[in-house]
């Protein structure tokens, strides 16, 4: 597990040793805390509390192992083959890349006004806010009482999500260039927009778009200035693991937190043994791939993984506070195709990746910082980020992000166009 996760973290910046390679350096907590901390802790964990046998622990070590070779060689051939599929992402990119930065930016203020307005529309409508909601996990996944609220707003909640994030990367692009009263009302968007998002008790959502931002940012920064800050990320990863335990001391509900909260909330190797188990044991047949277009399917479809996860173990979607599991590339191909899925969804995962890293690395090249940050916090995660996970499955959330930032950028350069 450790030596898989290892490889997952370590080639990307093996080939392309930069600070700019922001792959490897946003997935240093999500690896190091969950799989290299969190493997000492929740094996011996499964074993007693949920009975996960020795033989699983093999099967699952044995797919991961697997994973490692096919991870290793495609990645590799993905990064140095610039095929037919390099140039046809160069030239989706060319097509939807802003001539002037000036216009991306002008519609700004107007996305985040729309986001907001939805956010509005969304709390209101539910009839809760899942921040003050009196079972707040029920309220934050939409389980249980709170499903059958959300479902009719679902479309402006979530529209309302991806819309937030978009907004605050490029309101920190235009705070970092604008002046006087439109610096101020950059400003008080972006902390309008962080309240929104942490109203929806998202920890993953509050300040993805913040990090995006820095991460990009920072990478133009010198040596120590760029180092200091993967650290204080590192350490503000570590308390977002632990943000339940803080949030449930503070209000009465819950013990002093402790160290081993931070590796306790994250507990995917647990997960992922104890889905694992009880996969193999009641002989869940492979999803042959249904799982690619199961996230588009809403309310918790079998063929969406992560609702898969749950009913797996014996649980039903939306009637408890879990959006499912996450499952390492290896084990859902394993799921999906059986052992010949392994290599499979592993190799062209690898692959897609290997591709993506190696255009980033090209296309950013001698761009300006606003340029960079563009390209590579919103174009090349929307636009090319899609296709690399197409195997591990497609969500109603990414195809949302896809067409706001496609139609963001077609309207920018028919602006310019015609201008």
């Amino acid at each position: 597990m450790i030596l898989y996760m290892g490889v997952q973290l370590c080639v990307p910046i093996i080939l392309w040793k930069s600070k700019k390679n922001t792959v490897f350096f946003s997935s240093i907590p999500t690896v190091i805390i969950p799989y290299i901390l969190g493997a000492y802790y929740f094996i011996e964990h499964a074993r007693q509390d949920y009975g996960v046998e020795v033989y699983i622990e093999e099967i699952y070590s044995y797919i991961l192992l697997l994973g490692v070779f096919s991870y290793i060689m495609a990645y590799v051939c993905g990064f140095y083959s610039h095929n037919i599929l390099y140039k046809k992402f160069i030239e989706i990119l060319h097509i939807l890349a802003p001539g002037n930065i000036c216009n991306v930016l002008k519609g700004t203020e107007v996305l985040a006004l729309i986001s907001i307005v939805l956010f509005v529309i969304s709390f209101i409508g539910m009839g809760f806010v899942p921040a003050f909601a009196e079972n707040v996990m029920a309220a934050k996944y939409m389980s249980g009482e709170y499903q059958e609220l959300y479902k009719d707003f679902a479309v402006t909640y979530r529209s309302a999500l991806v819309i937030a994030n978009l907004s605050v990367i490029l309101l920190l692009i235009k705070l970092a260039v604008a002046n006087g009263k439109s610096k101020m009302i950059c400003l008080l968007l972006i902390v309008v927009l962080v309240i929104c998002l942490a109203l929806t008790m998202r920890r993953s959502q509050i300040f993805a778009g913040v990090f995006a931002f820095l991460f990009s940012f920072m990478a133009y920064k010198k040596k120590w200035m760029f180092g200091s800050f993967v650290v204080g990320y590192l350490l503000i990863y570590m308390l977002g693991s632990a943000g339940n335990a803080f949030f449930f001391y503070m209000i009465g509900l819950g013990d002093e937190p402790e160290l081993y909260d931070v590796i306790r909330g994250m507990p995917d190797v647990q997960d992922q043994l104890i889905f694992l188990q009880h996969w193999i044991n009641e002989g869940w047949s492979p999803t042959m791939g249904t799982n690619i277009v199961g996230g588009l399917i809403p309310f918790h479809s079998e063929y969406n993984l992560s609702a898969l996860t749950l009913y797996v173990i014996g649980v039903t979607p939306g009637e408890v506070s879990s959006g499912g599991f996450r499952l390492p590339i290896p084990l859902i191909g394993y799921i999906s195709f059986s052992w010949i899925g392994v290599i499979l969804v592993t190799t062209v995962n690898a692959y897609l990746s290997g591709v993506v890293l190696s255009l980033v690395k090209k296309y950013t090249e001698n761009r300006s910082v606003e340029e960079f940050i563009i390209i590579n916090a919103i174009m090349i995660p929307s636009i090319i980020g899609p296709i690399t996970d197409i195997m591990t499955g497609i969500s109603i959330d990414v195809c949302l992000k896809l067409i706001v930032v496609v139609l963001l950028f077609l309207v920018c350069n028919y602006k310019m166009k015609f201008r």
